[in-house]
């Protein structure tokens, strides 16, 4: 951050009733005696707040103005404000913690807070309260609370809200939200890869994490938009984890499915009970242990079809082949011509010739032995074998 050269020394003592006072410096304002406002007392800062002494006693309103640059808090003193406010629509930078009291109201931009320092949050103490958030204000960096049960973190980043929830809270926990890759994440000096994991988990999401710091064990929801991208993941939302990386077996661990509410581009999802601080970042995962086992279902050992119109075998059926989206099926004769090709595959094969570069299109196939190749998850998996097809 910038300098700055020039700043204004106050001592102010600010009682009930007293008239608003506007800090309008051209530069910052830097606090060499203690501030304290009384109850009903306003301060409204249109500058930078340099705060090197006491601004912790305080029962009135604090709030932060700019529409035209980003004004910062710094300072050797945390400052504490009963209730706050902020409306800076080219947002709120700190570099030093702030205390929220009472009341918080979001009305314009961001605060952000340097994530590469953890120490560095905005702290919800005792009952205090918020409001106002969204995908243009909230919290880009590190937010604690202390003592607030079912506490929503209004944290996000990339201009998105992205909430974690902690039920229920005697403790002390601190969160922030994180749009980007956990194999190479820019804030942390190890990298999280997603190839490791544990025999209960198949996918690892590569789009995002958050990082939830806490000593006491808690139970979380994270929360996914259309961004998140679940189909990647799953194919199926029962099947959705939430997952941690283990700090002492440099795995991703599954942290389980205790309910899940929404759908593929809105919702949440709550965790099992665990310790934050075992974990260097979670995020969203999945399970799909059974799903992939995907055979040919037939009353015939030799996968045949019978395609007679009598309503048994009448069709290649795939178990679990509807929860997969972009599958191709494509089925070949024993010299390797192509005689079926469908994206998306229904389950309505009936031993039919019905490629596009077939002659005589729909004509019934002889009985014979055909072979398949299931494409699933935009080819990422392949099931492949052989049918038999009896006239």
């Amino acid at each position: 951050m910038k300098k700055l050269s020039t700043y204004i020394v106050l001592t102010i003592l600010l009682f009930s009733g007293a008239l608003p006072i506007y800090a309008q410096a051209t530069h910052a304002l830097a606090t060499h005696g203690n501030i304290q406002l009384h109850a009903g007392a306003q301060m409204g800062f249109h500058t930078n707040l340099i705060n090197n002494q006491s601004f912790d006693t305080n029962l009135g309103q604090v709030g932060f103005y700019s529409t035209n640059e980003t004004l910062s808090i710094e300072g050797t003193h945390i400052p504490s404000f009963y209730n706050f406010e902020v409306a800076t629509k080219y947002n709120l930078e700190i570099y030093t913690s702030i205390d929220v009291l009472n009341n918080m109201s979001f009305i314009d931009g961001l605060i952000i807070t340097p994530r590469e320092d953890l120490s560095v949050a905005v702290n919800y103490l005792s009952n205090s309260i918020y409001a106002g958030e969204s995908d243009a204000s909230y919290i880009e960096g590190y937010t604690s609370v202390i003592g607030i049960e079912n506490f929503t973190f209004p944290i996000g980043d990339d201009d998105r809200l992205r909430p974690l929830i902690i039920p229920e809270n005697n403790s002390s926990f601190k969160a922030a939200y994180f749009f980007e890759n956990p194999n190479t994440p820019t804030y942390f000096n190890t990298n999280f890869d997603t190839k490791k994991i544990v025999k209960t988990l198949t996918n690892i999401s590569t789009l995002e994490f958050w990082d939830l710091n806490g000593t006491e064990k808690t139970a979380v929801t994270l929360t996914w938009d259309s961004m998140s991208d679940l189909p990647k993941l799953t194919p199926l939302l029962k099947k959705l984890r939430v997952v941690g990386w283990n700090k002492k077996t440099l795995t991703w661990d599954n942290l389980g499915n205790d309910g899940i509410i929404g759908n593929f581009t809105n919702g949440s999802i709550h965790s099992i009970p665990f310790i934050p601080d075992n974990y260097s970042v979670i995020t969203l995962g999945s399970d799909l242990r059974g799903v992939l086992s995907i055979e040919v279902t037939t009353d015939n050992a030799n996968y045949a079809i019978t395609p007679n119109d009598d309503g048994v075998n009448d069709y290649l059926v795939f178990d679990n082949l509807d929860v997969f989206y972009n599958n191709q099926l494509t089925i070949y004769n024993r010299w390797g011509a192509l005689v079926f090709e469908k994206n998306n595959y229904k389950n309505l094969w009936g031993g039919t010739s019905e490629h596009s570069l077939t002659i005589a299109k729909t004509n019934k196939l002889p009985t014979g032995t055909y072979f398949y190749i299931l494409y699933l998850n935009d080819r990422s998996k392949t099931r492949k074998g052989w049918v038999y097809v009896t006239r």
